[in-house]
């Protein structure tokens, strides 16, 4: 990702990207940073409210070959809950590539679905084949009761849509979640692929 300082304008990501490490004052910029955040003290809940958190982030992108292809069909990415520090996701996609994510929520956290997804959600299901729709039934049943396995709590599964200019965001270590993410689609006539970026707050220790 670029790193911009001050009076550096907003860089296109496919043309503009570079290695922070080549980066004239990248390294620099990182070190000032980071060493703020470590060594900055709250010694009131209000000084506390002020601390910034760190960001990490990873790029996810979908690449297919002749030896690695969907064939069209449905793809899917086993439910599973992130590892204890990670308890923020935001995913914000970077393509017209329409994919699902499944995210287990507690029944008493009274989460509201999201109408306009789930109706985009029926839409496409009601446009598969007997065989695909059998396989995406089968995974709506299995995926519910994993989460409440694996959360130990009555859970409600709840589908949002993902595309281009949504965002996101949701409690990756506690909820069980997974993605679903329908066959080809082209934009323009161009073969639209998966790209995703994951951001993950850290929270830190003072």
């Amino acid at each position: 990702m670029r790193v911009l300082g001050n009076s550096v304008a907003a860089k296109e990501l496919l043309t503009g990207a570079n290695n922070l490490h080549n980066y004239p004052t990248g390294t620099m910029l990182m070190i000032d940073y980071i060493s703020l955040l470590l060594t900055t003290t709250a010694t009131s809940s209000e000084e506390k409210k002020t601390l910034r958190p760190m960001f990490a982030a990873c790029f996810h992108q979908e690449i297919l070959n002749t030896s690695n292809t969907r064939n069209g069909y449905t793809s899917y990415f086993p439910g599973h809950r992130d590892k204890g520090f990670v308890y923020q996701a935001i995913f914000v996609s970077l393509t017209e590539c329409v994919f699902y994510t499944f995210i287990a929520i507690p029944v008493d956290w009274k989460v509201q679905q999201d109408v306009e997804s789930y109706s985009q959600y029926l839409q496409w299901k009601e446009s598969l084949s007997g065989n695909e729709v059998t396989k995406i039934t089968n995974f709506e049943t299995s995926f519910q009761k994993e989460a409440q396995l694996h959360m130990k709590v009555n859970v409600d599964t709840r589908i949002f849509q993902n595309r281009l200019g949504s965002v996101l965001s949701f409690p990756a270590n506690t909820c069980y979640h997974a993605t679903v993410t329908p066959g080809f689609a082209t934009v323009n006539g161009i073969m639209a692929f998966r790209d995703l970026l994951i951001i993950h707050p850290l929270e830190l220790t003072t």
